[in-house]
């Protein structure tokens, strides 16, 4: 008798389902924490802002910031992109702002900012300040601040919109 034979119809059926569900968890779980930041108060920098004029983070104390570092040839960027506006037109008036921490060149932002119709402030930013919020080691990475500006979550990689609204949700 063949071993394929031996394994129950349920688990030919689900086990390759909870098998990925879990390998999804452990992967989620890991890009999770925000490591060695947690609960530390997130570095204040001042950005050009894209247009024009300067971006102070703590000038949005009181308020929920999610901050993604990106750019526009990343792919998980670009995936990320209609959840972070989503997230922006749904929390802004409940006091959540999205900041963009464009790690590109200024004329490629722009051009994407526009295609795709990106609202919330984006700013270039640079080594310096990924260096400052412990070194961002691949990207999409993105921070959830609390209102007293404490990193409270750090993503590395692609987030979808239900997990980027279960970190605001609580601290709104």
């Amino acid at each position: 008798m063949p071993a394929v034979a031996l394994i129950p119809d349920w688990l030919k059926k689900w086990g390759p389902i909870a098998l990925a569900v879990g390998l999804v968890s452990f992967m989620y779980a890991r890009g999770e924490g925000a490591g060695s930041m947690s609960g530390r108060i997130a570095p204040d920098f001042t950005l050009p802002r894209l247009g024009g004029g300067d971006f102070t983070l703590s000038k949005l104390d009181g308020k929920v910031r999610v901050l993604d570092f990106w750019a526009t040839w990343c792919g998980p960027c670009k995936m990320m992109t209609p959840h972070l506006v989503d997230l922006h037109k749904k929390y802004y008036a409940k006091g959540v702002v999205v900041v963009g921490i464009a790690l590109d060149d200024a004329a490629d932002v722009q051009r994407y900012v526009e295609e795709h119709g990106v609202p919330y402030p984006i700013v270039l930013g640079d080594g310096s300040v990924a260096e400052r919020f412990g070194g961002v080691q691949g990207i999409p990475t993105t921070f959830v601040l609390d209102r007293g500006g404490r990193v409270v979550k750090r993503h590395v990689g692609y987030r979808p919109l239900l997990i980027l609204e279960a970190d605001v949700a609580p601290l709104i």
